[in-house]
C-alpha cells in the first residue's frame, strides 16, 4: 500500500468541508477539515476511516439510505435540482454557487431518485407520486391502483386503492366490476 505523501510530509489525511463545525462568521461556516469531520484519521497511513453514513477519500460524501433498496439512484443533491421529476417536484433549477455559504454541501449531500413505472412530474399525464417513494425508495404504491390513485388524489376520497402498498408485503388491489 503506497502511503499518501501529504502523511508522510504532516501525519495528516485529507481534507474536505466540514459537515458540523462552528461558523466562523453571519455568513461562514463548513470550513475545510481533516477527514471533513466525519471520520477518523489514521496517521500510519494517512487514510480516513469514515463514520457510519459517509463515503470518500476525505469523508466528504453522504452515502443513500439503504443504497436506495435497490429501487433509485443514489444522486447529488445538484443532480436532483436539475431533474423535473425528482421530489419533491418542482421546475427545474440550478444548485451552484457559493461554496462557503448557500451551497456548501453541492457535492456532499446525496438523496435517492427512486423509479417508477409510470411518468412522474407536474406536467398533463404525468403522476406527482413514483412507483417507489420514500427516503431510500423501499415502499411501493400499487401498480393496479394508479388509475384509482389519480381518482384518489383529485377527489380527495380515502379508499383502500389510496394506500401504498409495503414493498415486504405487496398486495395488488384488483379493480372492483
Amino acid at each position: 500500500m503506497l502511503i499518501p505523501a501529504w502523511c508522510l510530509l504532516t501525519g495528516t489525511c485529507p481534507t474536505g468541508r466540514a459537515y458540523g463545525d462552528l461558523p466562523t462568521g453571519t455568513k461562514r461556516a463548513h470550513a475545510p477539515a481533516e477527514c471533513s469531520n466525519n471520520g477518523l484519521c489514521n496517521r500510519l497511513d494517512g487514510f480516513c476511516m469514515c463514520y457510519a453514513g459517509f463515503v470518500g477519500f476525505a469523508c466528504q460524501r453522504r452515502t443513500c439510505p439503504s443504497e436506495c433498496s435497490g429501487h433509485g439512484q443514489c444522486k447529488s443533491m445538484q443532480e436532483l435540482a436539475a431533474k423535473s421529476d425528482a421530489l419533491p417536484l418542482s421546475n427545474v433549477t440550478k444548485y451552484y454557487g457559493k461554496l462557503e455559504t448557500t451551497t456548501w454541501d453541492v457535492g456532499t449531500s446525496y438523496g435517492c431518485f427512486c423509479d417508477s413505472g409510470w411518468s412522474v412530474g407536474l406536467g398533463d399525464g404525468e403522476t406527482q407520486t413514483p412507483e417507489w417513494f420514500g427516503p431510500d425508495c423501499s415502499e411501493r404504491k400499487c401498480v393496479i391502483a394508479v388509475e384509482r390513485l389519480r381518482n384518489c388524489q383529485a377527489s380527495l376520497r380515502p379508499t383502500l386503492a389510496c394506500r401504498p402498498c409495503r414493498t415486504a408485503r405487496t398486495t395488488l388491489i384488483p379493480p372492483r366490476r
